[in-house]
């Protein structure tokens, strides 16, 4: 009959930068061990990656046993010749609506298109608002607006490549429209890698949802096929 170490009670935090060891565990005739590992991979891997950890027994400094794990993500589905996409238009943030402070917040429309391969024809362009403005602030607590607007909702193929642009402009009544920096970002991969939400806060300093003068969040949603 088998017995159980002692080791299940207790609890090791790794590092998951360098290779870590247990060591000094004495196991007598079919006495077993048994360990539960939690671990967290990264939130957005490049396609194709392979996220594993592997766990090896030594005894007297020879291997004499081992096994190696594989993550398994659940935010994207497994792929598929087609899939349906969907992209959501969360919301914005303006940093600076390039007029003095005297003339109140901004009046904004937003040119939001979503393109295919670079083929004119799969291009898709919505205006936000469909009419007139939204008036928006640049000083901090007053400068955000939330929008929850579908800018694509179709079919795609695998090979397809989607590139997404948002260009932001401030109307003027008696001078130049002033138009904000515009946001470009091209995904390539499967459309089942684009899932996900992207923000200005999740890729570091140099994220391309944090431009000069505005930020924006969106997602990229993948729907059942039926």
């Amino acid at each position: 009959m088998s017995t159980t170490h002692p080791l299940l009670k207790s609890l090791f935090d790794l590092d998951p930068a360098k290779v870590s060891e247990v060591r000094g565990l004495m196991l007598g005739p079919l006495q077993t061990v048994q360990a539960v590992f939690t671990c967290k991979g990264p939130s957005r891997p490049a396609y194709g990656q392979s996220q594993r950890f592997t766990v090896m027994q030594r005894q007297d400094g020879e291997i004499v046993g081992g096994s190696t794990f594989e993550l398994r993500l659940r935010r994207a589905r497994g792929l598929h010749p087609v899939s349906h996409v969907r992209v959501i238009l969360e919301k914005v943030r303006i940093t600076d609506d390039h007029d003095p402070w005297f003339k109140g917040r901004g009046e904004f429309s937003f040119a939001a298109s979503v393109g295919f391969n670079d083929v004119p024809d799969r291009r898709h362009t919505v205006r936000l608002p469909p009419r007139g403005t939204i008036k928006i602030g640049d000083r901090p607590g007053a400068n955000e607006h939330r929008l929850d607007v579908c800018v694509f909702d179709g079919f795609v193929a695998e090979a397809d490549r989607m590139t997404i642009e948002i260009a932001p402009t401030e109307h003027d009544w008696l001078t130049r429209d002033d138009r904000l920096c515009r946001y470009r970002r091209r995904f390539d991969g499967p459309p089942e890698t684009w899932v996900g939400r992207h923000g200005p806060d999740d890729e570091g300093p140099a994220d391309p949802e944090r431009l000069s003068d505005w930020m924006l969040w969106y997602r990229v949603e993948s729907l059942p096929l039926g």
